[in-house]
């Protein structure tokens, strides 16, 4: 799943994993729940620059309530102490900021997809 209206970012994140992995995209961070309930979310990606700063940590704790398996990663628009604090206290395992290395960002994706595959969770979706 990510959060993202980027096509920058989704694109990157389309390419980095292969099948049987597909990406589910959400514009709309208000939507988080309806999205998230899916069946099999195993990473979520999130990409702060369109998410009001209000909604932010609203928006992790509804990824650790409702996709509390999924491993995540957290787009900072501009990095700041404290919205890297913030991302951390929400569980985020990988927190960046922009611009994004899209390098380093494949290798991170495909190693969470790794890890959801050996934890037997070949989900329908990147979800």
């Amino acid at each position: 799943m990510i959060f993202s209206a980027d096509e920058s970012i989704v694109d990157l994140i389309q390419k980095s994993l292969s099948e049987p992995w597909e990406v589910e995209r959400c514009t709309d961070p208000a939507r988080a729940r309806a999205a998230l309930i899916q069946p099999g979310i195993e990473i979520v990606v999130v990409d702060d620059r369109e998410v009001e700063e209000s909604m932010r940590g609203w928006l992790l704790d509804q990824i650790q309530k409702w996709a509390p398996k999924a491993m995540v990663a957290y787009i900072a628009a501009d990095h700041r102490p404290e919205v890297e604090r913030q991302a951390r206290r929400h569980h985020v395992q990988y927190y960046l900021s922009r611009p994004v290395d899209p390098e380093r960002t494949v290798r991170v994706l495909q190693s969470f997809a790794s890890l959801a595959s050996q934890r037997g969770h070949w989900a329908p979706g990147f979800n």
